[in-house]
């Protein structure tokens, strides 16, 4: 099911995985779960957050961020909590909120039983919407508490390098001396 390729198991990382055609993908359990700071048991599931990215990624977010908390709050509160939008209200500042949250894809995180395997299960939606294929890779890249699922040709493009020098200069700013 998940055959991988290239693993860097530090701070930073980007792993290449194959999604099934369940939409499941296999990860090494110790980078993304404490990237996500998931408190899991063998064999339990729990749900996180992805936000469709504005280079076609998804970015997971741990379950107690503040923006996974109020998105949580529009699923249980089944609607706006009372809170009435007029007809006329498409262009407001609060329902371009509204659709970002509800954009939001749930994502089941189950850590294997055996083995020291975190399978992540993408919604249907994030295949039918087109951020990835079943049977094709994908790249998990984990930095810090950031977790993001690239489909392989973006990856290809975001991660290229064009000019060394300016990539050096923003190294250098980036990275601890």
């Amino acid at each position: 099911m998940a055959r991988k390729r290239r693993k860097n198991n530090g701070a930073v990382g980007s792993t290449l995985i194959w999604i099934d055609n369940q939409r499941r993908v296999d990860v090494s359990r110790e980078p993304v779960s404490s990237a996500l700071d998931l408190k899991i048991n063998a064999g339990e599931t729990i749900h996180v957050w992805a936000l469709p990215g504005a280079e076609n990624q998804l970015q997971l977010f741990p379950p107690n961020s503040e923006l996974a908390q109020l998105r949580d709050l529009l699923l249980l509160e089944k609607g706006l909590g009372g809170k009435t939008v007029s007809w006329d209200a498409g262009e407001d500042a609060d329902v371009r909120t509204y659709r970002q949250l509800e954009g939001f894809f749930r994502v089941a995180c189950r850590l294997r039983k055996s083995g020291n395997t975190l399978r992540l299960t993408l919604p249907s939606d994030a295949i039918d919407l087109g951020y990835f294929k079943s049977g094709e890779p994908l790249i998990v890249f984990c930095a810090g508490e950031l977790v993001e699922l690239w489909p392989r040709d973006r990856w290809r493009e975001v991660s290229s390098v064009q000019d060394l020098r300016e990539l050096t200069r923003r190294a250098s700013r980036a990275l601890p001396e």
